[in-house]
């Protein structure tokens, strides 16, 4: 693998990372907010 592949991997799997935390975030709000109701 070249440097440049290399990168453009780390860049997908940071891009990835994000997305998950995102969701989790969500999910998380969404959670808190049914518990904060009740």
């Amino acid at each position: 693998m070249s440097r440049s592949q290399i990168h453009s991997v780390m860049k997908k799997a940071c891009q990835w990372r994000i997305c998950v935390n995102n969701v989790l975030i969500i999910l998380h709000m969404k959670v808190f907010k049914r518990h904060s109701r009740v």
